[in-house]
């Protein structure tokens, strides 16, 4: 009898956890740059979400309670995510609409930092094509990938924190030079940006695992098709009795960006934050408080710094 034919091994089953971000291309040229997209064309890990997120998120809702909404929408997400296994959920895009000061870009930073994700920020506010968000095509001296896939590249991971800020004042023509809010449009809605084609590397790019936060001061010049396929949320300016959890995550910003530990802050004097309370109950602004803390940590830490000498 013949001998019976050898079973082939099981095909390997993808890893859930890692997806491959771009289909192979060929570089437009022989510049070294290209090389930093390559592995973009490789099954890419994608970035887990903390095993606490929830209760990172409830903490980030006590620092910011003008952002309740947004954070529940997605703790809910997170938890259904948790629920079917999956430790890199894939979250709606939002939209965060409201005037001014009141803390989008902050409240976007400290998602990215609540979720272990990388953060990347882009203003549309005075885009007049749609060049910013697309890239220029193959042929073009200055030819470029668009932009989420130029920064997926630079951070390393294939589901960031990407924050676009003014998306009302987008500008462009779509007849013309192409309206940066169609691009976007097509980026988000989950069917085309599993196969975004990009004109510079010519090939296909999945988006799908981008956590798209964006923010407005009105919803007027926003078309139609692109709100329906974001979550709104309005946000008001925070009330007088968040002072506490405001002044602290400002504190934990400010701390941030200075390189140190909130604790190695000058300490501000009982009378000085009563007065940064009353000021803010007047306002309700965070970026005017923001400004307001840092000007009294610097007379702070020059009074320190005269008492040592």
């Amino acid at each position: 009898d013949p001998a019976p034919a050898p079973v082939p091994p099981p095909a390997p089953r993808p890893d859930p956890a890692a997806v491959r971000v771009l289909q192979p291309f060929e570089p437009p040229n022989d510049r070294a740059e290209w090389q930093l997209y390559q592995p973009l064309a490789a099954p890419m890990p994608l970035r887990r979400v903390p095993r606490d997120s929830v209760r990172r998120i409830e903490a980030l809702a006590d620092q910011a309670p003008a952002f309740a909404a947004p954070l529940r929408e997605i703790r809910r997400t997170l938890a259904l995510a948790a629920h079917a296994g999956r430790p890199s959920p894939r979250i709606r895009p939002i939209l965060l609409v409201g005037p001014p000061g009141i803390g989008k870009t902050w409240f976007a930073r400290r998602l990215a930092q609540a979720l272990d994700l990388p953060f990347s920020s882009l203003n549309l506010g005075g885009a007049t094509d749609n060049r910013c968000l697309q890239g220029t095509a193959r042929g073009w001296s200055a030819a470029t990938p668009a932009w989420p896939i130029a920064e997926l590249a630079r951070l390393g991971a294939p589901n960031p924190v990407l924050f676009l800020d003014e998306v009302e004042k987008a500008g462009g023509q779509r007849d013309s030079n192409g309206r940066a809010h169609d691009t976007l449009l097509a980026m988000i809605e989950p069917e085309s940006a599993a196969h975004w084609f990009d004109e510079c590397l010519r090939t296909t790019a999945d988006l799908r695992n981008v956590v798209w936060v964006m923010a407005a001061n009105e919803t007027r010049g926003i078309p139609a098709p692109l709100l329906s396929r974001v979550s709104v949320h309005q946000v008001e300016p925070p009330p007088a009795s968040a002072f506490d959890g405001t002044l602290a995550g400002l504190l934990a910003g400010i701390a941030e960006d200075t390189g140190c530990a909130v604790r190695e802050l000058p300490p501000l004097a009982a009378e000085t934050r009563t007065a940064l309370r009353r000021s803010f109950a007047r306002h309700r602004n965070l970026r005017r408080l923001r400004a307001q803390i840092e000007e009294c940590l610097g007379i702070a830490a020059e009074a320190a710094l005269e008492a040592a000498h």
